[in-house]
């Protein structure tokens, strides 16, 4: 209750209390009230507002009989484990939210206390001596403490790193530093304050500088656990605090950890990739400019095709039928130009049919196969060749079915093919021809073999056809030679590299 000279204000639970239980009540120099109750830890009213304080949050016992302030402004506080102390500031900055724990030193038989149990409910249950010890009444008589003397006399534990381990490896530190090796997903480093007075009181925490951002507050655990340290160079620093809560810079014991990074994390392996990639990417890019040049060249050979074969023909083709048709409306006219005429334009008509076909050939890309190739070549060399009757072999590598040919390697190993055989046709004289198509590694080769008549190679007469199969052969990475002697027939044999 509290009491204002004319009314009584209840306080419980019902508006903020711990406990109903009240055993102790202490207010200090700046007017705030801390209330001790039976098992609710104790409280902080300021006049407005109940602050809690429990096991929760790091007080030593929620069982509070007596209050003490000290000349430091420690609280000392008795309950049936014994006797500890907390300092003000560490409430206040609980209770205003800067710190989440307390840090109490506890005192018991081990310094010096007959029992631990200490007895509460009646007053005084604590008193301050005018030199600063303070009394407290325990189930066996009163226990003095002299909180300089005690907080002075605070033991500093010698602090060790014991061990260091990892996916249930153990490793070995050389000159205060470790290696790990790569992939260790697991750590635990040991480490231990040695102190021969209330060890049990020792505290730590600990931080791996270059992973940690802030202290580990560890309490009383002896060890420290991490989960997927990257590679790299780390410093571990482990601190403890005194029997009394001290904690000093000077009490630390550091490790040095290396942790190997796997190849594939490696800076070497990185640029390696990076390098890759990179080519890569530069011979993909080349190799569709490549695609789209060569595609660009094809579009623009058939438009010359067009203009050149085609639109001449067919202009051809026109002219011949105007003369026809002038012939046709002489009064007198003349029948042998006419049918002369005539059969001009069905020439004309025909050879325009046979260059379409090639056209409409070279671009289906059902044709890339090989096997279509020397079918169209097999057909062609039948239809021509049986014109003069020359008898024709042509024998094809089995392993070159497999393979196929871009738009314009069909075109220009056909359009050799083809005009080596008008060539045979109009001069060779010959009787026999043999077509070999033959696959070395991967060079396919086509060896052409007449029984003619043949011819001087320094003839002027043959240096446009050879420049132009050496044009073509160029155009696909490819070589073209001819052989030929006088009455020994001629050979053309064409060599290109496998796309």
């Amino acid at each position: 209750y509290r009491y204002n000279g004319k009314n009584a204000i209840h306080y419980s639970t019902a508006n903020g209390l711990s406990d109903d239980g009240v055993f102790a009540i202490h207010q200090d120099d700046e007017g705030v009230f801390w209330l001790g109750t039976v098992s609710g830890g104790l409280n902080r009213y300021d006049g407005k507002t109940f602050t809690r304080y429990n096991g929760r949050n790091g007080l030593f016992d929620d069982a509070v009989f007596a209050i003490r302030e000290d000349e430091k402004k420690n609280f000392w506080i008795s309950c049936n484990k014994g006797i500890y102390t907390v300092s003000r500031e560490q409430l206040n900055d609980v209770a205003f939210g800067r710190k989440n724990n307390l840090q109490c030193i506890s005192f018991g038989i081990s310094d010096g206390m007959r029992t631990e149990e200490c007895n509460g409910g009646a007053s005084p249950a604590a008193f301050t001596f005018h030199d600063g010890r303070l009394a407290f009444a325990t189930a066996i008589g009163v226990a003095i403490v002299d909180p300089k003397k005690v907080i002075a006399e605070a033991e500093i534990p010698h602090l060790t790193i014991e061990r260091i381990g990892g996916n249930e490896q153990r490793f070995t530190a050389i000159n205060n530093m470790v290696t790990l090796p790569p992939d260790i997903f697991h750590t635990e480093i040991e480490y231990a304050g040695v102190t021969f007075r209330s060890p049990e009181r020792v505290r730590y925490r600990y931080k791996l500088n270059g992973f940690d951002h802030d202290w580990n507050e560890a309490g009383a655990r002896r060890i420290a656990y991490y989960t997927n340290i990257p590679p790299g160079s780390f410093e571990f620093i482990v601190e403890s605090s005194d029997a009394r809560g001290n904690w000093t810079k000077t009490n630390q014991a550091t490790m040095n950890i290396i942790v190997l990074a796997p190849y594939y994390k490696t800076w070497w392996f990185r640029i390696f990739i990076t390098l890759s990639l990179t080519g890569f990417g530069v011979w993909l890019y080349r190799f569709r400019v490549e695609q789209l040049l060569r595609v660009e060249r094809m579009r623009g050979r058939i438009a010359t095709d067009l203009h050149d074969d085609i639109g001449t023909s067919l202009t051809r083709i026109a002219l011949f039928s105007d003369v026809a048709k002038r012939e046709l409306d002489r009064p007198q006219m003349n029948a042998e130009k006419t049918r002369s005429m005539v059969q001009e334009i069905g020439e004309t008509s025909r050879s325009v049919i046979e260059a379409m076909n090639d056209i409409v050939w070279t671009v289906d890309p059902r044709n890339d196969v090989f096997d279509n190739v020397t079918l169209r070549m097999k057909n062609y060399a039948s239809k021509i060749l049986s014109t003069k009757e020359i008898e024709h072999i042509i024998t094809i590598d089995p392993s070159l079915s497999s393979i196929t040919l871009p738009i314009d390697y069909r075109r220009n190993i056909f359009l050799i093919f083809k005009e080596t055989l008008n060539n045979i046709i109009k001069y060779s004289e010959a009787t026999h021809v043999t077509i070999e198509f033959h696959r070395i590694d991967s060079t396919l080769r086509m060896i052409i073999h007449d029984d003619g008549k043949g011819f001087s190679i320094n003839e002027t007469r043959t240096g446009n056809g050879l420049k132009n199969f050496k044009e073509r052969a160029a155009l696909m990475n490819g070589e073209c030679s001819i052989e030929s002697e006088q009455d020994k027939g001629t050979t053309i044999t064409l060599s290109v590299e496998i796309p």
